[in-house]
């Protein structure tokens, strides 16, 4: 039988789902309505318990029947051996969920409810109500008006269907974008072909026949369930399509009726014949205005529930759920709804009978899709769901820009609560234009830079993104709302959850008698953004998670006027619009991870965060996410003549780890330094840069990647740790990659920009000792002086740094701080001093009378550097007065010393690589003689005796693993099918492959299925996959080679 697919209730009007839930015959009740998700689920009603043993719950379904804003729900049941009720009305919570209404108690013995949906056929404030039969003959569908009008029958359909047909699945949705919705009806197969969906028309439109489909898929195909939702924001819906086991697809996706109903998108082609689609729904499930797609299968291997991304996104796979189910469970119906009151639509799954729970509700896109809830194992192990209602029609509407901000929203305000009233209303919001909301709180000494913050909203005004006005540009707001006191570290994401939740909204939000509802509404639109001085015990330049990030720029980085270190202008801009981005979906490399990859000219990759896009013929570097998917790069064979193939922007790369290489956008690039542009090709490692975060990586192949058209524009804060370590990386730029990325800034046409090869390192030791009793050392006064000299007739950059070795007291690594970089002309010296290092490093004041370690000088050139380091004695002079012990100086002392020269070496390779596995089929037998094709055994085809039937002819192959690596247990799958095309299937196996050794390999005999000979002389085709599973179980050296196809050929009677 179909299972329907299910909605979500608002049975309380407070804009959270409830859940009903339908279940099979057995004793006890056999429908129940949860609460939302702030409520725990918690059972708000539930009947049916006197129903009788036999009966069941076939169908649910909710929706505003009578124009009240909250919805009621109706329950179908099935049929019985006397007349009876058939479809039971109840109302909604604030009415004490009393019956309305039954029906079909007219219908006669056996006949059952299996499908009833809710939708606005008439355009006025209450649904009307459809439902669907089984029944040898006589309609089997109808559709009532409203409450209002007693539930009089608008339309009767299906009467001359056939005894053998019947209504399996229903759905309600606007298919033609006139403001009201259509019919759509899903029918069984029968003796002859015939169409299986048809869609009639609203009330205005007579409920006339728009399309009846699916004539071609064969006799005995049918209907399993229907979705309609709006895939592509057109403001029509499209609709999706479910249909039972069989050969080719097993779920489509068809356009509305601007689109003549075309097909979209089908699935399900490789499931095997015996897999079916059981239920769908279509559902928001991240907030960006368009449905995504949720499919529910029947029992056997693998996963039961995928989900599917949007037709822009071209319905690429999201996420599969539910693989740990054991074989013989199914799912059994599919609902979508907001039980959290996100706006964003989370999944319920119900599933056959069988141990342990029978429905989930697994939250959205943007947490994960993580597990929420689950119920039922308390009901015993033969009870399953039947069905599911969420919803019957989203409430937020249309999201014409696609900005994450309904369209309703930005019009009239947000309604949190669903009470009539905006709640909150985002600033300056254009239906008709992107918007990206920001709020940015700041640490004592850490107010963003002005200027940096308006460099990141002009890039974003001027990016390369349309509207639906015709202009460009995106409009981002970035509030710059509280300070709060400094904290030195934070820890990600505790620290930063709690500091968000009591600073998050202005102060006049926060205080207003509705705060709950202002803020609530307002996170919906605003991501969260925090100004710190340093996270995680580190000097990382920020981090991010979904709807909020961190800038860190308080630890080592640029410096403003009164010393403090809070990260120049372009330090800023670059982080916010970085930590930004990511919030956005963007990588280090867009849609990857790979960071400083030189085809990727975006300030994600750390080669432009700080120093921002060369452009030699511009003013300076540009602020700036890539406009353009360059033209992947291939390391192992890298074309030079090519380059990058940009135009007037230049690139960064390295292949060594201690050199940073300006190339130009366009034109030739010497990728590996061999001081020529190579004919052919050449390997490099041209992302091996100075940044910590870009190690050697040899032979990868480097993405481009278009940014700008790739952004995700919604956002929901979610507290605690983030779900995508890609999209949210927990290390991120240091002062240190800065400072040696950004060298290459001071001459856009510079060639080379390496990380400094000099390193002096100078002892020093400032303040006074005044401890007798203390070893560490000796009582006294301590001052120390580093003089540097460039000696060169050409200017001399160098970076100055402090390690600390006192304090800490014990015996641990102390602070290294930066003092900044310095450039000397020729001749000319400086010195640093215990007063700078108390000024630049320290910010004013040592944290202990006195102080010890390192100064630090990275140059680019041969220094002069020399210690001058001064000592004085304290001694008491015996005399006291007043409580205090009198003390003099004396026996001062000074010691010259050169500091010595160290070059530093490359920075190693990684570990090398220790090999990986690769499996691959092979024929067990050898080729078949070349004047006797038919002969057996051959390649995979076993031995044949005379006089036995080609039936039982066996398969034999073995997987081997010719990689250097041991490989992990996998799965290979042998499809079988009389075509050469592999289509129609004839079947499919799944067959267990041990572990295998290096070298080693494993046999398999599989018998062929009977009904891939065709007879006349025709052969078996088939395909072999090595490591078949999804995801794959062993990452191999090459996975182009898992697949083999051949034939085994056929004896003619």
């Amino acid at each position: 039988m179909a299972f329907p697919a299910s909605v979500a209730a608002d049975l309380d009007r407070d804009c959270r789902d409830e859940l009903v839930v339908g279940r099979d015959a057995g004793d006890n009740h056999r429908w129940f309505v949860f609460g939302d998700d702030p409520s725990g689920y918690a059972l708000e009603t539930r009947g049916g318990d006197g129903w009788g043993i036999a009966r069941e719950a076939l169908s649910v379904a909710v929706g505003d029947i009578d124009g009240d804003g909250r919805d009621e729900f109706a329950v179908g049941r099935d049929g019985a051996a006397s007349q009876s009720v058939r479809v039971l009305l109840f109302d909604d919570a604030n009415a004490g969920f009393g019956q309305i209404a039954s029906l079909g108690n007219g219908w006669g013995a056996g006949r059952s409810a299996t499908a009833i949906a809710f939708g606005n056929v008439d355009g006025d404030a209450a649904l009307e109500m459809a439902v669907g039969r089984d029944a040898p003959d006589g309609m089997r569908f109808e559709i009532y008006d409203d409450r209002d009008a007693n539930f009089a029958v608008l339309h009767t359909g299906g009467s001359s269907w056939g005894s053998d047909r019947r209504v399996t699945a229903l759905a309600f949705g606007d298919v033609d974008g006139d403001g009201r919705d259509e019919l759509v009806v899903g029918r069984s197969g029968g003796a002859v072909a015939r169409p299986r969906w048809i869609v009639v028309d609203d009330a205005a439109g007579g409920f006339a026949e728009m399309i009846a489909a699916g004539a071609s898929w064969g006799a005995g195909r049918r209907v399993t369930a229907l979705a309609t939702g709006d895939v592509d924001g057109d403001g029509f819906d499209e609709i999706a399509v479910g249909r039972d086991a069989g050969a080719n697809f097993h779920w489509g996706v068809f356009d509305g009726a601007d689109g003549n109903f075309a097909l979209l998108q089908s699935g399900g082609d490789g499931w095997g014949t015996t897999r079916e689609t059981t239920a769908l729904a279509l559902g928001d499930l991240d907030g960006d205005g368009m449905d995504e797609l949720v499919v529910g299968r029947n029992g056997g291997s693998g996963v039961r529930v995928l989900t599917f991304d949007d037709a822009a996104a071209g319905f690429r796979m999201l996420e599969e759920l539910a693989s740990g189910w054991g074989v013989s469970r199914g799912v059994r119906a599919i609902a979508v709804g907001d039980p959290d009151g996100d706006f964003v639509d989370e999944i319920a799954v119900g599933r056959n009978g069988g141990s342990g729970p029978r429905w989930f509700v697994y939250d959205d896109r943007l947490r994960g899709f993580e597990l929420l809830q689950d119920g039922g194992d308390e009901w015993g192990v033969g009870r399953a769901v039947n069905a599911l209602a969420f919803r019957a029609a989203r409430p937020s509407g249309m999201d014409s820009d696609v900005d994450g901000l309904f369209d309703v929203w930005e019009q009239a305000g947000i309604d949190i609560d669903c009470d009539g009233v905006a709640d909150f209303t985002p600033p300056g919001a254009d239906p008709d234009r992107k918007n990206v909301y920001v709020e940015m709180d700041f640490m004592t000494n850490h107010d963003p830079d002005d200027d940096a913050v308006n460099d990141v909203i002009a890039a974003f005004a001027t990016a390369p993104v349309s509207n639906p006005d015709g202009s460009t540009g995106i409009d981002l707001v970035i509030d710059q709302d509280d300070q709060i006191p400094e904290v030195l570290d934070i820890t990600t994401w505790d620290d930063v959850d709690d500091i968000r939740e009591a600073n998050f909204g202005t102060a006049a939000e926060r205080a207003d008698p509705d705060a709950d509802k202002i803020l609530a509404a307002k996170a919906l639109v605003y991501r969260y953004a925090l100004y710190a001085h340093a996270r995680d015990g580190g000097k990382s330049s920020g981090r991010a998670k979904r709807g909020n990030f961190v800038v860190s720029l308080g630890d080592g980085w640029g410096r403003d006027a009164s010393g403090h270190s809070v990260g120049t202008r372009r330090q800023q801009a670059g982080t916010i619009m970085h930590e930004l981005g990511h919030t956005l979906g963007l990588g280090h490399g867009g849609g990857d991870n790979v960071n400083c990859k030189p085809n990727y000219l975006s300030v994600m990759s750390y080669s432009f965060q700080t120093r921002h896009i060369p452009n030699p013929g511009a003013t300076g570097p540009r602020l700036d996410y890539s406009g353009l998917a360059l033209p992947d790069l291939d390391e192992s064979a890298l074309n030079e003549g090519l380059g990058i193939q940009d135009g007037t922007d230049n690139t960064i790369f390295g292949t060594d780890g201690s050199t940073n290489v300006v190339g130009a956008g366009s034109g030739a690039i010497d990728w590996d330094q061999s001081g020529g542009i190579d004919a052919g090709t050449v390997p490099s490692d041209i992302n091996f840069t100075t940044a910590s975060a870009c190690a050697a990586s040899p032979g990868e192949t480097l993405l481009g990647f278009d940014d700008w058209q790739n952004l995700f524009l919604p956002t929901r804060s979610a507290p605690g740790q983030p779900l995508d370590e890609v999209m949210f990386p927990e290390d991120e730029m240091t002062a240190e990659d800065a400072a040696a990325i950004e060298a290459c800034a001071t001459g856009e046409d510079s060639a080379r920009c390496t990380m400094p090869p000099f390193e002096y390192a100078a002892k020093f030791v400032c303040g006074v000792q005044d401890d007798p009793e203390t070893l560490r050392l000796t009582r006294g006064v301590y001052g120390t002086t580093v003089n540097v000299h460039n000696p060169w007739d050409r200017d001399a950059l160098f970076y100055k740094k402090v390690a600390v070795a006192y304090p800490p007291a014990e015996q641990a690594a102390g602070d290294i701080l930066q003092m900044g970089k310095d450039l000397l002309r020729y001749d000319e010296a400086l010195k640093v001093d215990c007063e700078d290092i108390r000024e630049k490093a320290f910010g004013g004041r040592f944290p202990t009378p006195y102080v010890e370690g390192f100064v630090v000088i990275q140059s680019f050139d041969s220094l002069d550097v020399t210690g001058v380091y001064t000592t004085a004695a304290l001694i008491d002079d015996g005399a006291a007065c007043c409580g205090r012990q009198d003390r003099e100086v004396r026996n001062t002392g000074m010691e010259i010393v050169e500091i010595d020269e160290r070059r530093k070496p490359r920075r190693p390779d990684p570990d090398p690589d220790p090999g990986a596995p690769d499996l691959l089929p092979e024929p067990v037998f050898a080729p078949p003689p070349s004047d006797a094709p038919g002969t057996l055994p051959q390649n995979y085809c076993g031995a044949l005796p005379a006089g036995v039937p080609i039936s039982t002819l066996q398969l034999h192959l073995r997987i081997r693993n010719q990689g250097d690596a041991g490989a992990g247990a996998s799965t290979t799958t042998v499809l079988f099918s009389p075509s050469a095309q592999l289509d129609p299937v004839a079947g499919t196996v799944d067959l267990a492959t041990p572990a295998l050794a290096a070298g080693a390999a494993h046999e398999h005999v599989v018998d062929i299925p009977r009904r891939c000979f065709p007879g006349g002389g025709s052969g078996c085709s088939f395909r072999i996959t090595a490591d078949a599973a999804q995801p794959e179980d062993v990452a191999e050296s090459d996975e182009g080679n898992n697949i083999a196809q051949s034939f085994c050929p056929g004896i003619a009677p």
